[in-house]
């Protein structure tokens, strides 16, 4: 391995931050603490020998959870004016609301806040090192994590639309303090790092010094197990992914129970996992994935089981489970609304919108004064569609649209007639002739209810 302390060409700097030809701009996270101070004196070494160099910004930011944290965000102001490299400062209101991890909140607010400055050629730079790994490899082992959190942090991965790069993870501590020392770096010492209520303080300062006096190579010990949790993790994704798409309809939407059911259990649970990552929400407990399976693969069905988590709902309709936020209060039954068709109509759930044309849609000549009115569920209110009368509730059934849904669906009425249900039907005697003036009609959420869904 490289020797940190002798990176002084720039083929060596090169080589260790990796960084690809085309990106724009670096964005150094730069707490002014011994770890940070070290990543940003490389990235301006590189910036310096690079030919053409990207941008280099060193963005600190103050939680405003440590009385000195206005000293230390001057400390790196004046830092990077020495150095000759962009500062940027954020404040955040970072204490966690009751019941919230404060380690974790913080975390949260800060990557949520970088992530707004990352551009699609862009790398964020953190450096997070070889004891840093294995500190979040303990924590996740106490927490039950499976390979995906034992793997605790990947030295490249994707952030918003740019990129998230942790050059320095094969080093130690040690390593970065010697090079600060033999550089002359100016750091911070942050004294909230000796405060043992914060778990991975407790790791840092009292168990892994503890382990290492029987096992001295720990901290690397734990890097080599974290990376093999990693293709472990690997592995699994991939195994997911070629399990969700035998299982998976309408573009991986929904996954169908029935085949589902035909995995076993382990690769099931897996497949699920990987599944609700896909679609951006956040995973579930092992005890909420357990009532996933017994509330919702397992019931019958007619029945129309939820499990909830962590703004997550995910539902069973018939053989299929798909996934939303949690829903809007639904309208109310009795609410109607005039419709100017010239302008777009806002609902709960998505907006109505209308272009006028020839010989599709519904008949102008049946829109008073270009309006319609706007209802919603009537589950005594029939539709002429095919010269015969349907009832909505046969037709929500033969479309494939869930239960939970169906109140929120605009209706179109002219007077009290119910001339159309956007992306099912318009009623016999309103639909446009080819050589009529006719209104088109979009529901912005008709793909998110479902609309021509599985059968």
């Amino acid at each position: 391995m490289t020797d940190l302390t002798a990176l002084l060409s720039a083929a060596e700097v090169f080589s260790v931050l990796d960084i690809p030809p085309g990106t724009k701009q670096l964005l150094a996270g730069y707490s002014g603490g011994l770890d940070s101070h070290v990543l940003l004196h490389l990235l301006h070494t590189y910036c310096h020998q690079s030919k053409p160099a990207p941008g280099l910004t060193a963005i600190h930011i103050n939680h405003g959870l440590n009385p000195d944290a206005g000293h230390w965000a001057e400390h790196c102001r004046a830092i990077c004016q020495e150095l000759k490299i962009e500062y940027r400062l954020i404040e955040l209101d970072a204490r966690a609301p009751k019941g919230e991890s404060q380690e974790a909140w913080a975390r949260k607010l800060r990557y949520d806040a970088l992530r707004q400055l990352v551009g699609p050629a862009d790398i964020l730079m953190t450096a997070h090192h070889q004891d840093d790994m294995a500190e979040t490899l303990l924590i996740q082992l106490f927490r039950g994590s499976g390979p995906a959190g034992l793997a605790a942090m990947p030295a490249k991965s994707g952030f918003g639309p740019g990129r998230h790069y942790r050059p320095l993870l094969q080093y130690t501590r040690s390593d970065l303090k010697t090079y600060a020392e033999q550089h002359r770096l100016s750091w911070i010492e942050d004294d909230s790092n000796t405060d043992l209520k914060y778990d991975r303080n407790l790791i840092r300062n009292n168990i892994l010094p503890a382990i290492s006096q029987r096992w001295p190579a720990i901290s690397r010990t734990l890097y080599r197990a974290a990376r093999l949790q990693a293709d472990a993790a690997s592995l699994l994704d991939d195994l997911g992914n070629s399990d969700m798409q035998l299982c998976a309809v309408d573009h991986g939407n929904y996954l169908r129970v029935s085949l589902l059911q035909v995995l076993s259990s382990t690769r099931a649970a897996n497949t699920v996992r990987y599944w609700i990552r896909s679609r951006g929400f956040p995973l579930p407990t092992e005890r909420q994935l357990s009532e996933v399976f017994t509330s919702l693969l397992a019931a019958g069905p007619d029945t129309v089981p939820c499990v909830c988590w962590n703004g997550t709902e995910l539902r069973r309709y018939r053989d299929t489970i798909f996934i939303t936020a949690p829903l809007p209060d639904p309208p109310d039954p009795l609410l109607q609304i005039d419709w100017d068709m010239n302008t777009p109509c806002k609902l709960v759930m998505g907006t109505l919108q209308a272009s006028r044309g020839r010989g599709s849609g519904i008949k102008a000549s049946k829109c008073m004064n270009d309006h319609l009115n706007v209802r919603f569920r009537r589950t005594d209110t029939l539709i002429k569609m095919s010269g015969h009368h349907h009832q909505l509730r046969k037709l929500f059934q033969q479309y494939g649209i869930p239960p939970c849904y169906r109140e929120y669906i605009p209706l179109l009425f002219a007077a009290d007639v119910l001339i159309m249900i956007p992306g099912i039907c318009i009623a016999d005697d309103y639909l446009a002739t080819a050589d009529e003036e006719g209104w088109k009609i979009e529901w912005t959420d008709s793909a998110t209810v479902c609309l021509g869904g599985p059968d």
